[in-house]
């Protein structure tokens, strides 16, 4: 039995019914945005399109895909404000292309190229670690490779970043560091990422040069804005 009191209802519901039995009410949406589905035995409300209803994994579900969840404890347990980068939680994890790139606390891998300055050559490079965490316009990556250096050595090797890094005026690396070693000691050294660059330099301090042709280990890391 459906009660209204002191209420209207408009043309918007085409039809109020059961499904899946007797113990479950449909009230069916007139303009197809979406119906809505009470559980009369759990206690369980979907709103949503019906495409997979009417079973409701959570207590409260929303969309034909469940993009807001209330457990029957009261926690939310997902939500989904976008398809297209916006802010999506599940089971813990968050995770945005506009806030988070990956997962937090967690690091995305990407592919970085690695190019020697000048006449320096690198050859047979091997990436052993190419990570980072974004969180708002800020990325902190972590890069380890070895790679062959040859050529005219020069004063610094190359590694494309994740993300172009902002215009905020003079060089945007907010700090980095990062050693090198010819398999016989580790040597200090820092990074640079220029003004709207998409490349952070790795450079040999005081304005030297490597010393060493052969494999060459790096171990870098920074924290720079995104464009």
């Amino acid at each position: 039995m459906l009660w209204l009191s002191e209420a209207t209802v408009t043309t918007a519901i085409a039809d109020i019914s059961t499904y899946s039995g007797t113990n479950h009410l449909q009230i069916q949406s007139q303009n197809g945005g979406g119906n809505i589905y009470l559980n009369c035995v759990n206690g369980k409300v979907g709103i949503g399109s019906g495409s997979g209803q009417p079973v409701l994994p959570a207590m409260f579900c929303v969309g034909s895909t469940n993009q807001f969840q209330v457990s029957s404890g009261g926690a939310v347990t997902a939500v989904g404000l976008s398809t297209s980068g916006g802010l999506t939680v599940s089971g813990g994890t968050f995770s945005s292309s506009q806030a988070l790139a990956g997962t937090l606390g967690g690091r995305t891998a990407w592919t970085p190229t690695i190019t020697g300055s000048g006449a320096m050559t690198v050859a047979s490079t091997t990436i052993t670690n190419a990570t980072y965490i974004r969180i708002g316009p800020l990325v902190w990556f972590e890069l380890e490779f070895g790679t062959t250096l040859g050529g005219t050595l020069n004063q610094y090797v190359s590694a494309t970043l994740p993300f172009t890094a902002a215009s905020i005026g003079g060089r945007t690396a907010l700090s980095g560091d990062f050693s090198y070693t010819d398999s016989s000691h580790w040597q200090p050294g820092y990074v640079v990422i220029n003004n709207g660059a998409t490349t952070v330099a790795i450079v040999v301090p005081n304005g030297g040069s490597f010393t060493t042709s052969g494999v060459t280990y790096f171990a870098v890391s920074g924290i720079f804005a995104v464009a």
